[in-house]
């Protein structure tokens, strides 16, 4: 089993159920994974992983801060934070 860094997509399903939308494309899929899968919920590294632009990026995390899975930008800079990561954890821990 993998946890942690290499979590495996089949064991954080649920946890993509909870937080997408029927309306959600794919794109936005490929955001909400790659955002709990690396931890990474930064602007910059949507736009590359995805190749999306800046506006897309933007938009996305703030449909995942909408939703409780990234915290909002701090008051300092624009770092966030990922919300779901200990529902992650417990994911891998039934197992």
């Amino acid at each position: 089993m993998y946890c942690q860094e290499n979590v495996k997509v089949a064991e954080i399903l649920p946890v993509l159920n909870k937080y997408l939308h029927p309306e959600d494309d794919l794109v936005m899929f490929k955001a909400l994974l790659s955002v709990i899968l690396e931890r990474k919920p930064g602007m910059s590294y949507l736009q590359r992983t995805l190749e999306i632009s800046f506006n897309r990026a933007a938009e996305l995390l703030e449909i995942m801060e909408n939703r409780g899975v990234v915290s909002p930008p701090s008051a300092v800079g624009c770092r966030r934070s990922v919300l779901v990561l200990t529902e992650t954890e417990n994911t891998c821990r039934q197992e």
